[in-house]
């Protein structure tokens, strides 16, 4: 079933603010420049943003435009995970592509994305550094884009942001989280002694088609950094950590 134009504007909008296209504070383009952004009427740009608006993720300012709310503002809580963490630390960290190159996935990576044994998917090793010191190391099996898009990106900051800037909806992610210690090769990377405790998760994002466009697995130092969930809904809150 084909999704309304109003809907299809929401997602975009709402998914370059969660992977900060849009930071909070930004001005966003004022409902002209949206038309000629998505060749729409006025009409399908209002409902969306009437959502938004709703939701408490942006903030009319009669006179001066449409603004990104600030974080804490939103009725919904986005900054799950370590995403909280990471926007706090954020002038610290630096994350190098170590790896690109077109593979045949292995047969669990198949399993997980729902397609045929043996497709080829690019592979992506990256590693997340704090101050200078490793702690998140990352294994990306893509269904979307190109080898060479990749490889021309370089170092990829931002993996949800890289793309969405490059046309690719993201609207939802599974994520599943376990402890263990770390092998050989992963303590290699990240440079702590073999059995180090660390947790590795592995994340599944889809299209808007509820289609796997990505498998990634990571392993991280949780001494330092903390997996957190905020979900507040009706006055009720939650906290994971």
């Amino acid at each position: 079933m084909d999704i309304s134009l109003n809907a299809q504007i929401y997602n975009d909008l709402r998914n370059k603010i969660n992977c900060n296209v849009y930071n909070e504070g930004d001005l966003l383009p004022t409902e002209l420049e949206m038309q000629k952004l998505y060749g729409v009427s006025r009409a399908p740009i209002r409902q969306a943003l009437g959502r938004l608006e709703n939701e408490g993720i942006i903030v009319r300012r009669a006179g001066k435009g449409t603004y990104v709310a600030k974080r804490q503002d939103w009725s919904y809580s986005q900054m799950g995970g370590f995403r909280k963490e990471f926007l706090e630390k954020n002038n610290d960290l630096y994350c190098t592509t170590m790896v690109t190159k077109k593979i045949h996935a292995p047969r669990d990576v198949c399993l997980d994305l729902g397609v045929s044994l043996q497709t080829e998917v690019i592979y992506i090793e990256r590693l997340r550094r704090y101050k200078g010191e490793p702690f998140q190391y990352l294994k990306h099996y893509s269904l979307c884009l190109s080898e060479e898009v990749y490889r021309q990106a370089g170092d990829i900051q931002n993996m949800p942001a890289f793309f969405v800037e490059n046309g690719i909806v993201i609207d939802s992610a599974v994520e599943e989280i376990d402890a263990v210690p770390a092998d050989a090769e992963v303590a290699k990377v990240l440079e702590v002694a073999e059995g180090t405790a660390l947790l590795r998760i592995k994340k599944i994002t889809y299209n808007e088609s509820e289609k796997a466009i990505e498998l990634m697995r990571y392993y991280i130092l949780s001494r330092y950094w903390k997996y957190r969930v905020t979900f507040h809904r009706n006055g009720i809150k939650i906290n994971v950590e």
